[in-house]
């Protein structure tokens, strides 16, 4: 019995030691949790102060600041007399007689056509040309959509002009029916202005419009015509042969119910995209001449301004 008493007595003690251990581990876990927590608390503050700064950080950025401002204004107040008398100096007595214009961004036209518009003449005075009035000039020629003047000592004028880019020529549809006679250049804004030459008729894709369109204007349905041109030009690549070659689009006229018409130019073939839905009906065009059906190949007329169809006539078909 004695030996079993001492046995578990021994027991407890050893228990109540490792039970003591576990506690003594766990509050030191503890102490150094909390000591981790105010180390990251104090470093976060720390942080937050320096990015803020403390007041008195604060009050001396603010003098600093204060300080070079004031000094700034100062000697912008000391120099600007002094500047100002030379600028004027600069403009008077450096800009002489006018020797050469110098022309950037042109390409259509030449540097001499441009110099020419400025209307500035060599040997003049540099200083009595007004650039704004050059500008003007310069803006009101055909093939030049914006241009900047500046003048250079002793006796340049820089001139850079932005020209426009012909997309397409518009044809006013001639009142007999025939052939047009006269064309106009369009731009990607949809304005038309300039006479077209016999090589940009050639090259370009036919817009056939109103007589209502007016010259250096831009218009809705230009813009929209030369959508669609482009638009066209991809989807009829594998329809009849005259009308991918050579094609016209024409322009709506007022109370047709046509609306817009794409008609080869040899008038052997055309399609009839009506006024509303004219993309989706591209779309369904470019499907209908991707099957190269034989009733496809054999019309002369595709009419789309139907919903989800095409009503094809043929050559042998009457009326």
């Amino acid at each position: 019995m004695t030996g079993s008493g001492g046995r578990r007595r021994g027991e407890r003690r050893h228990q109540t030691r490792n039970r003591r251990r576990g506690e003594r581990a766990r509050d030191h876990l503890r102490r150094m949790r909390e000591r981790e927590r105010q180390r990251l608390q104090t470093q976060a503050l720390a942080r937050t102060r320096a990015r803020r700064g403390t007041p008195k950080s604060r009050l001396l950025a603010r003098t600093r600041f204060a300080s070079l401002f004031a000094v700034s204004l100062a000697a912008g107040l000391l120099l600007a007399t002094p500047l100002q008398e030379r600028l004027g100096q600069w403009a008077s007595g450096e800009l002489g007689q006018l020797e050469s214009i110098a022309v950037q961004g042109n390409r259509h036209l030449s540097a001499e056509e441009i110099a020419r518009a400025t209307g500035a003449e060599p040997g003049s005075r540099l200083a009595a040309v007004e650039t704004h009035d050059v500008e003007r000039r310069l803006r009101s020629q055909p093939w030049i959509r914006d241009a900047r003047v500046l003048r250079l000592p002793p006796g340049r004028l820089l001139v850079r002009v932005e020209e426009r880019h012909a997309e397409a020529v518009l044809a006013d549809r001639a009142s007999d029916g025939g052939e047009p006679q006269s064309w106009r250049l369009v731009d990607a804004t949809g304005t038309p202005f300039a006479r077209a030459e016999e090589a940009d008729i050639a090259a370009l894709p036919h817009l056939l419009g109103d007589d209502g369109l007016k010259s250096d204007e831009s218009h809705v349905s230009l813009v929209t015509a030369l959508e669609l041109s482009s638009r066209l030009r991809s989807a009829v690549q594998s329809g009849p042969p005259g009308l991918a070659d050579a094609m016209e689009l024409h322009l709506p006229q007022v109370g047709s119910p046509e609306g817009w018409v794409l008609r080869s130019r040899e008038r052997s073939v055309e399609v009839l995209l009506g006024r509303v839905q004219l993309f989706d009906r591209l779309d369904r065009l470019e499907q209908i001449l991707a099957a190269r059906l034989s009733e496809t190949r054999e019309a002369v007329r595709i009419d789309l301004r139907f919903a989800d169809q095409a009503v094809l006539r043929r050559v042998s078909a009457s009326g």
